[in-house]
């Protein structure tokens, strides 16, 4: 990470808290007024953003019949997501036409 990457996060040092819980490790985000950004306990969908960032790798490894499945699988878990909608549009496009041995 480069220098100025470096002073980029000790600015929003101030921004971020973290404290251990009986749960675990908790890392909260802050505004200049100390109040938390997200509401505590709104938990994050960890599955939903994986499937959403190994089908973009998949696209970008030229596999867009594996990316489409990632992204229906997404789609399925959280019905009308945006970020699968457009992924599963991107694999459309990205797949090979059908051969027609005519």
């Amino acid at each position: 990470m480069s220098a100025a990457k470096w002073h980029e996060l000790a600015a929003l040092r101030s921004q971020i808290r973290l404290d251990m819980t009986p749960d675990g490790l908790r890392i909260q985000i802050v505004d200049e007024q100390n109040r938390p950004m997200f509401d505590s306990g709104s938990g994050f969908d960890w599955a939903t953003a994986e499937a959403l960032a190994f089908g973009t790798l998949l696209m970008e490894l030229n596999r867009p019949a594996d990316a489409m499945e990632q992204f229906l699988q997404t789609l399925k878990r959280t019905p009308g997501r945006p970020k699968a909608i457009y992924g599963i549009a991107r694999a459309a496009q990205a797949r090979p036409a059908p051969r027609s041995d005519r």
